[in-house]
């Protein structure tokens, strides 16, 4: 006996002491259920599957910090079942062997590891692989290992990367002992296997000890089928820098109006069109300037209200028409001229604006007469 095993030379297997739980009816705390885990030691793993349940139920006790209490109802009969099977393990008979032949006999032999991961444990398996010169293919189980998942929650996606890594880690071992090269990052070395066919899947869901042995496959498993699904290859995006020269033209081209008039009127309209896009209609009713200035004589009028005598306004007896604009409404409004001459605008004085209008139109017209005479001399010299 050694390790926790015993050998019995007569037929070759190994078999398991016998693991007797004193007083199983008081062992249903959290450090009785301690105690009876830790009497069986099972160091190549041929138990995990049954030893994982018991490390479960361990695990639930220390969540919620059962240590002197005894188990709730929901864990007690799964605790009282795994009890029961203990005696049960002296039973098991694993062959000690794992070549089937002699070694002149045997063409190649691989090692196979597989990885499942599950919300509350994830392990792995190592499986022998040997193909005989007669083309049969034996495997047999090597060694496993569980663990449970951490106390804090992890995603599923994790589990499975930390089952992989102990499977890495598992396999090296194994094949540093055999002397057989193995890298952990070569993808060559992995192979996707589904979870119906995988058989560490026992190692997540557990067994009971009387099935333990047909859950280990042997002879059934397909090792060499590359099971792996379709992927499409991932095709990273290029992006390229270019540069195209623009000519940058003068806004408005003078070049294209004959005068300076329907220059400024072109150039009026597009500012007004402009300016007309950012505000809605019903604030384009009253004029900034008229708002500038006569602000107060503006409130009255909308609340038709007369105006003070001490307004500038009073005298030219203004008014607001439907376009909101203000104008006046004098004596003359009784003769046949056209409205506009009726009724003008009413523009401040003391604004910049129509100032500044005023003091440019003889400039402009005399800019105007100037091309109105160069136009008539060349004529005339083409004559």
């Amino acid at each position: 006996m050694a390790l926790g095993i015993m050998w019995h030379n007569k037929e070759d297997v190994i078999t398991f002491p016998v693991i007797r739980v004193a007083r199983p009816d008081q062992q249903m705390t959290k450090r009785g259920m301690l105690s009876v885990i830790m009497k069986i030691f099972d160091l190549l793993g041929y138990l995990s599957p049954f030893l994982v349940k018991a490390k479960v139920c361990y695990k639930y006790c220390g969540v919620k910090e059962l240590i002197g209490i005894h188990l709730p109802q929901n864990m007690l009969k799964d605790w009282q079942d795994w009890i029961a099977e203990i005696p049960s393990i002296s039973e098991m008979r694993l062959p000690r062997c794992l070549l089937p032949v002699g070694t002149d006999c045997i063409k190649d032999v691989d090692l196979h590891g597989y990885g499942d991961a599950s919300e509350m444990e994830y392990g792995s398996m190592v499986y022998l692989r040997i193909t005989i010169v007669l083309g049969e293919t034996v495997t047999d189980l090597e060694m496993s290992k569980t663990r449970i998942a951490p106390v804090k929650r992890v995603t599923l996606p994790r589990l499975e990367f930390m089952a992989a890594l102990i499977t890495a880690r598992l396999l090296s071992f194994v094949k540093i002992s055999l002397e057989m090269k193995f890298e952990l990052t070569d993808a060559q070395w992995w192979i996707y296997c589904p979870t119906t066919d995988n058989p560490a899947g026992v190692l997540t869901r557990g067994c009971r000890l009387k099935d333990l042995v047909n859950a280990w496959p042997t002879a059934k498993l397909e090792l060499t089928i590359d099971r792996s699904p379709e992927f499409q290859a991932e095709v990273r995006k290029s992006a390229r820098e270019l540069h195209v020269p623009t000519k940058t033209e003068a806004v408005p081209d003078a070049q294209k109006y004959s005068s300076l008039t329907k220059l400024f009127n072109v150039t009026a309209y597009v500012f007004r069109f402009i300016t007309n896009c950012k505000v809605t209609p019903e604030e384009r009713k009253t004029t900034p300037l008229d708002n500038e200035e006569f602000s107060e004589e503006l409130e009255s009028l909308k609340q038709e209200r007369k105006l003070p005598k001490s307004s500038r306004l009073w005298p030219l007896n203004p008014y607001i028409d439907d376009n909101g604009v203000l104008r006046v409404s004098g004596r003359v409004r009784h003769s046949d001229l056209p409205f506009h001459t009726m009724y003008p605008f009413l523009l401040s004085n003391q604004h910049p604006s129509p100032s500044d209008a005023v003091l440019s139109m003889p400039e402009i017209l005399d800019y105007e007469w100037s091309l109105y005479r160069e136009t008539s001399d060349k004529g005339m010299r083409d004559l």
